[in-house]
């Protein structure tokens, strides 16, 4: 059986790293446990805290920009539905996408109204799990 003697990258990376810490360690009269135990210590506690308010306002970004695509996609359905309404009162047949574009629109518009309640009246929001429950597809 022939075993190899060759170490492995993270066996050199170790290495590595422990000869330059007793290198610092003898010109500074530290021992290398001292150098190893000070290294973890001078991560600044600011950066921690840093990383979880930019979470925080990535997740505050990211839900303003989806708001903010549905709102516009919205009222983009809301032109294009209001030409399929102009359509029909000149007396013209709807092709069956135009119908199912008309009918989502809708649908949309209706359940957007009771959500505009809850959301404007102040402390409505309470009674949503009672409205939910009387009406379960809103």
């Amino acid at each position: 059986a022939v075993v190899s003697t060759q170490s492995t990258g993270k066996e050199k990376g170790k290495k590595a790293k422990n000869e330059e810490l007793a290198k610092v360690a003898a010109t500074d009269k530290t021992t290398v446990e001292e150098k190893k135990t000070s290294a973890v210590a001078t991560v600044p506690k600011d950066a921690v805290v840093l990383s979880r308010t930019m979470r925080v306002w990535q997740s505050v970004k990211n839900g303003a920009l989806h708001y903010y695509d549905g709102s516009r996609l919205l009222a983009i359905e809301v032109r294009i539905s209001a030409r399929l309404t102009k359509k029909i009162f000149a007396g013209t047949t709807l092709t069956r996408r135009e119908r199912r574009q008309l009918s989502r629109t809708l649908g949309d518009l209706f359940r957007l109204v009771p959500l505009a309640v809850f959301v404007l009246i102040p402390f409505m929001e309470l009674l949503l799990p009672v409205a939910l429950y009387l009406f379960p597809n809103m």
